[in-house]
C-alpha cells in the first residue's frame, strides 16, 4: 500500500514537472517510466515519444522503449 501511495505521489510530481517544463527531457522520461509502472502504457508512449524528440540518441530512451515493449507484450499475452 505504501509503495502504491509513493508511486502515485511520484507520478503526480512528474506530471507537474512536465506541465511546468514541457521540454524537460528528464521530466518526460521520469513520467514515462512512472506511467509504465502504473500500467498506463499509452500515456507512457506519448511522453516517451516527446523525450525521444528532445534527445533521440539518449540510451535512457532505448531502455524505456524496451520496458514499454515488454509491458505491452505481457499485457497482450495475459502475463
Amino acid at each position: 500500500r505504501r509503495e502504491l501511495d509513493e508511486a502515485a505521489a511520484a507520478r503526480r510530481e512528474y506530471e507537474r514537472a512536465v506541465a511546468l517544463a514541457p521540454t524537460s527531457f528528464r521530466a518526460r522520461v521520469s513520467l514515462a517510466s512512472a506511467l509504465v509502472g502504473a500500467g498506463d502504457l499509452d500515456g507512457a508512449a506519448r511522453h516517451l515519444a516527446a523525450a525521444r524528440a528532445l534527445y533521440p540518441g539518449d540510451p535512457r530512451v532505448a531502455e524505456l522503449e524496451e520496458r514499454l515493449r515488454r509491458a505491452r507484450l505481457a499485457r497482450a499475452t495475459g502475463e
